[in-house]
């Protein structure tokens, strides 16, 4: 999947662009298994229970050297929800730390409400 999008660019920032969002992989082979998962249910049911729809997939792949960075935000501003009863689960399939572009919230912000992005 990655490959196909990335061989042929003619620039390393074209490469990054191409790589760093796979855009409504809802029906690739791949997403299907991993979101089908017992691992990934089993918390996906202990915070929503066992009634849920997947209803969007979004990978995002970074590869060595990018340099884009994503700004702080609350994924919920970004659906087309009144009322936010959705969750976000994020997977690395590489090991993360605070050098290569691991998650990082702040603690408690799932509690003020929607918050105005900038």
């Amino acid at each position: 999947l990655l490959k196909s999008r990335t061989e042929g660019a003619p620039s390393a920032e074209a490469k990054f662009r191409a790589a760093h969002t796979l855009t409504r992989p809802l029906y690739h082979p791949f997403v299907l298994r991993l979101i089908k998962h017992q691992r990934v249910l089993d918390i996906v049911e202990d915070i929503l229970g066992p009634h849920f729809v997947c209803w969007s997939v979004h990978l995002f792949c970074k590869l060595p050297g990018d340099p884009t960075q994503q700004s702080w935000h609350q994924d919920a501003g970004f659906w087309p929800l009144s009322q936010s009863r959705a969750l976000t689960l994020w997977i690395a399939f590489d090991d993360v730390d605070e050098a290569n572009s691991s998650v990082m919230y702040v603690l408690g912000s799932h509690r003020l409400g929607r918050l105005i992005w900038q």
